[in-house]
């Protein structure tokens, strides 16, 4: 337990505190297991401890029980690391590869950095979100726009541009207050691939600042449409505006807090709920058995409101798609297959918007939507047949 000598401790709220390892994992503790862990950090030997322990908390535990306390109480929470079992960070996102490493990460997020002072930020974000309100009113429709092979190549650079643009606003973030910062990287979440940045210290944070951070990827994004938007005033090229307020949409719906996108970090946050979409599915299960919505308290009845409205947006979404383009659905392989053979045998690029359509992507969400179910049926089924002993999926990680 070596390691407990390095750990350290900031607060949450009023009533908990957050406990860092230097493997960059974060628990929440209550105040009674703070102090224990101090004990433990700051005693001279295994003896030291036990005799503060059993005097501050008016117990007589001897050495023996007093380690197995210690490690049923944390070694489950990876706060207490060994030298001879290693850390393994968990995440909820698969197959990560590291594009940029921390310090080229922070060198590129530098420059960006002084963008993210509190009183800056509210007033920049404001403004952005107004003119691009104000845009997407003035000027856009729905209606068919033609572009040439040019503008397709333009829109996809500028738009995919926006991945990068958003982890480097988390990294800047974590520069502007002084915490700790990883890697920008690729993976994947569910099977949808993803940019991410790997800012984990964003726990030792406030909650204003956290928000801030959690922000700050749609935070630059909206700027750079705004930039985008200003070149459309400019000159008058649709693509321009198309971008935009692509863009913009994009913005909004990373704003959906019922996946893991940025909204579900920062309702996180405004709420002081961490794990909030495993703990709403456990209310759930809870009232589902006891029947009593009033047993809940005000915090757990929010949490069950907030698990139930998940399943109706789900819900809703798939009956939604059924009920619009049922039919396209169906035949969604087979038009992709032609359109792609298509593509290759005559070379012709124009054949790539019929590809990128809103309802080709409509559709795509809905096939990722049905695959997640189904992986999250086939683990349940597969943790019923296996033992426990013998079944060992990873946990759950709260990193950003």
């Amino acid at each position: 337990m070596s390691a407990i000598k390095e750990i350290s401790f900031s607060r949450f709220d009023d009533q908990r505190w957050v406990v860092s390892t230097p493997n960059q994992n974060h628990v929440l503790i209550n105040p009674s297991s703070k102090r224990l862990l101090e004990i433990l950090r700051d005693a001279i030997d295994e003896h030291n401890a036990l005799s503060q322990f059993n005097e501050e908390f008016n117990q007589s535990l001897n050495q023996e029980e007093f380690g197995n306390f210690i490690q049923e109480k944390f070694t489950n929470q990876d706060i207490l690391l060994s030298d001879t079992q290693p850390f393994r960070k968990n995440t909820y996102l698969s197959l990560k590869l590291k594009l940029f490493n921390p310090r080229i990460a922070g060198l590129m997020a530098f420059p960006l950095s002084w963008m993210f002072s509190p009183s800056l930020f509210w007033i920049l974000f404001v403004s952005a979100m107004t003119f691009l309100v104000w845009l997407s009113y003035s000027f856009f429709t729905f209606t068919e726009i033609a572009i040439d092979v040019d503008d397709i190549f333009t829109y996809t650079g500028l738009l995919y541009l926006t991945m990068l643009i958003h982890e480097l606003g988390h990294i800047a973030a974590c520069r502007k207050f002084g915490i700790d910062h990883g890697e920008i990287g690729f993976g994947f979440y569910l099977a949808f691939p993803v940019l991410y940045a790997d800012v984990t210290n964003i726990w030792k944070l406030d909650r204003h600042k956290r928000i801030i951070t959690n922000l700050g990827g749609i935070y630059l994004e909206l700027l750079y449409s705004l930039a985008i938007g200003g070149l459309f005033m400019m000159t008058d090229n649709v693509i321009y505006l198309l971008v935009s307020i692509s863009i913009f949409i994009k913005c909004l719906l990373e704003l959906n807090p019922f996946i893991r996108y940025d909204g579900y970090w920062i309702l996180s946050d405004m709420t002081n709920v961490p794990n909030l979409l495993p703990k709403s599915k456990a209310t759930i299960k809870h009232f589902l058995k006891n029947k009593s919505f009033k047993q809940l308290g005000r915090k757990g009845q929010l949490i069950l409101m907030y698990g139930v409205a998940n399943w109706v947006v789900v819900l809703g979404y798939i009956t939604w798609i059924l009920l619009k383009i049922g039919f396209s659905i169906l035949y969604f392989p087979e038009k992709i297959f032609q359109a792609v053979t298509q593509l290759i045998v005559s070379m012709d690029l124009t054949l790539l918007s019929k590809l990128i359509t809103l309802e080709s992507l409509l559709i795509l969400g809905f096939y990722m939507l049905i695959l997640k179910m189904g992986i999250t049926i086939t683990r349940r089924i597969y943790k019923a047949i296996i033992p426990e002993s013998d079944f060992k999926w990873v946990r759950s990680g709260e990193a950003n």
